[in-house]
């Protein structure tokens, strides 16, 4: 089926997107967003899917990502060269555009009738000591009550390798606000510290963005926060150690 709204929840990690998907899958209204198309290892999407070319392709990620109502929705992210592949594939399609010519343009001719979110963290800092320490322990979830140990995490203190993700934090969100320069979008903009706060206030606010905020239900959050007093010793060293130098410091 070809879906009647579709949309792209564009993120980087530890801002909030599966919170924000299992909110929106939890209304049976807002499709099934999750990050469909990525592929971190080997990149052959048409291998993922079971399919031989984009427009089967395109089938097969719409029926995955929607709801019966005809809404389709998917989180992504815009590294390179994941991004430029992607849009290889979907410019792959009958008729597609050619994706030197505008990223967004091919982007929504490939999902129609396509809204924009942008998900974002204003604390950097608290984003990258966040993103370090998932990448060591793997836990980049965990649901309330889950019966599991936390994961390891290496406790010794590495400036350099935080200074890497804050830096991987401001350029991916470097990269997105480029690709909405250049395809002249104006995404809705999700704040972190603003969704934690108010958890349903939030996701009302995307509803009614995609025009679904309809009286439907939505679910308690199932995820709990994994940030504890390791990371905010982490986070006070990281603003000393990365402002080293400066003559005014944050």
């Amino acid at each position: 089926m070809t879906p009647t709204l579709s949309y792209t929840i564009w993120y980087s990690p530890r801002t909030g997107s599966n919170l924000l998907c299992d909110a929106l899958l939890s209304t049976g209204v807002a499709g099934r967003p999750e990050e469909w198309l990525g592929s971190h290892d080997t990149f052959n999407l048409f291998a993922k899917f079971g399919v031989r070319d984009a427009d089967a392709l395109h089938r097969a990620v719409w029926e995955k990502g929607s709801t019966p109502n005809g809404v389709f929705g998917m989180k992504c992210q815009t590294y390179e060269p994941y991004l430029e592949n992607l849009l290889s594939y979907l410019a792959g399609a009958p008729g597609a555009l050619d994706p030197a010519c505008n990223r967004m343009a091919v982007w929504e001719q490939a999902f129609p009738n396509h809204r924009h979110i942008f998900l974002t963290r204003r604390n950097k800092f608290r984003q990258a000591v966040s993103w370090y320490k998932a990448g060591q322990s793997k836990e980049w979830f965990r649901e309330i009550d889950e019966a599991t140990n936390p994961r390891p995490v290496d406790e010794r203190y590495d400036a350099d390798g935080i200074g890497f993700f804050l830096l991987a934090a401001v350029s991916s969100e470097a990269a997105q606000q480029e690709l909405f320069t250049e395809g002249g979008v104006s995404p809705l903009v999700v704040v972190y510290e603003d969704f934690v706060r108010d958890h349903d206030a939030t996701v009302r606010r995307v509803l009614a963005y995609l025009g679904l905020d309809d009286g439907v239900d939505i679910a308690a959050p199932i995820l709990e926060p994994l940030a504890d007093q390791l990371s905010e010793d982490w986070v006070q060293r990281a603003r000393t150690d990365i402002q080293k130098g400066f003559a005014r410091r944050w």
